[in-house]
């Protein structure tokens, strides 16, 4: 019979150093975690898309050669991204741009003028960002050079016929109050309004400056004769998000103003001209 080999029990003393080395390790894995850039605070990482928890859509109603489409991506995925989220922009009508917002389709819209009490009532989920994120000049186009326009005023009594983009809600208004209804044509297709002032069915065409020139710049417009009548009003537009959003408003209206003070707003601006087809525009 083998004979039995006694097994002695760890002392007291082979005990603490055994702890003592657990302790040791566990605190240097957690040093080293600690230390790694997995382990900082995402404000102090740079975010790539893959990590955005969630990803806002706007609409917006600027043909993508432009500069406020180009300036209105830049801005946003900017100002998004310091919040942690992903962005992306699509083109709508302007009429339908709103409707996706309002349903919730869309996140929100890029750019509109403060809606006013129809407006609001119209389109009920859609919160208003209290910065202004740029001005948008509404022009007037024709292939008559003596007309010249400075103002909604000078429409007046005028019996021009006068085509307006479908959706420019401000200009429907400010046209009605001043020009007698018979005289008025809302068209969906900037291109199709400058066909019909090339063949003499409008006299003059109203929509947001940089959208024409940016189609004026295109071939079939190239020499058509069609020249700015001049501007008619400057609007302030802002950012509208769905309400289910409403927790940003105040985010989204805080960052444009540190953007315009650290002059990454400047620098966007220079971007977006420097890329769009129509730089020559704010």
């Amino acid at each position: 019979m083998k004979p039995r080999v006694a097994i002695q029990e760890p002392s007291s003393v082979h005990r603490k150093l055994s702890l003592i080395l657990i302790t040791l390790i566990v605190s240097a894995t957690a040093l080293s975690f600690a230390q790694s850039p997995l382990s900082e605070p995402s404000s102090k990482r740079e975010l790539v898309g893959k990590q955005y928890s969630k990803t806002i859509r706007f609409s917006i109603n600027q043909p993508e050669n432009t500069y406020y489409y180009r300036f209105a991506k830049l801005l946003y995925t900017e100002a998004f991204g310091r919040l942690g989220y992903g962005f992306e922009l699509y083109v709508f009508p302007s009429g339908r741009g709103l409707l996706e917002s309002n349903s919730g389709r869309m996140d929100g819209d890029a750019g509109r003028i403060r809606f006013d009490s129809a407006l609001a009532a119209a389109y009920p989920n859609l919160v208003r960002v209290t910065e202004e994120v740029a001005s948008v000049p509404i022009g007037a186009y024709t292939a008559d050079d003596a007309i010249h326009l400075n103002s909604w005023k000078d429409l007046t009594s005028r019996n021009l016929v006068i085509g307006y983009s479908r959706g420019l809600k401000i200009a429907e208004k400010r046209l009605f109050d001043h020009v007698d209804a018979k005289y008025l044509f809302d068209v969906a297709d900037i291109r199709q309004s400058l066909r019909m002032i090339r063949r003499g069915r409008i006299d003059v065409m109203v929509a947001v400056q940089t959208s024409v020139e940016g189609v004026l710049s295109e071939a079939e417009f190239m020499n058509s004769g069609i020249v700015s009548a001049g501007i008619l009003e400057v609007v302030s537009v802002f950012p509208y998000l769905h309400k289910k959003h409403r927790v940003l408003a105040p985010q989204l209206a805080i960052i444009p103003k540190a953007m315009k003070k650290d002059d990454t707003y400047n620098r966007l601006v220079g971007q977006a001209k420097s890329t769009a087809s129509f730089a020559d525009q704010q």
